[in-house]
């Protein structure tokens, strides 16, 4: 059995993750109504190079809720000094958005109460996103 990969289509567009840095050969196999198989010759490149993205938070907090909201995460290398202080707007929700650099294909955070360290209690603490390119 040959290396575990993930394949995600998007549009006509397939993005392959998990295989080796060098060059190899892919073998695709595809039944939607009949088997076609194709050999490709791919050539992984070492390091993939930085984009820019921009992100937006939104969250909503319990009614009884009072202090900040923060975002800590991947994106600021998870240094509590450069927590995202987020806006609380006329809704009750938090927003706010933050730019940055990454060349990582998936991106973690958490929202938090700086004011005394307590979790602000969110239906999912850590969030994964899913950004659409592959190492």
């Amino acid at each position: 059995m040959g290396d575990v990969l993930e394949i995600k289509t998007r549009g006509d567009d397939v993005y392959v993750k998990g295989l080796k840095v060098g060059n190899v050969d892919l073998k695709v196999i595809y039944k939607p109504n009949k088997k076609i198989t194709a050999t490709v010759k791919v050539t992984v490149n070492p390091k993939p190079v930085e984009q820019g993205y921009t992100l937006n938070f939104s969250v909503t907090v319990p009614a009884d809720f009072t202090g900040d909201v923060y975002v800590l995460g991947g994106f600021n290398s998870w240094t509590l000094a450069d927590a995202l202080k987020l806006t609380k707007g006329a809704d009750g929700k938090y927003t706010g958005t933050a730019t940055f650099d990454t060349d990582e294909a998936k991106l973690e955070y958490k929202y938090f109460n700086h004011m005394n360290g307590n979790m602000v209690k969110v239906v999912k603490l850590v969030v994964s996103v899913v950004i659409e390119k592959f190492l």
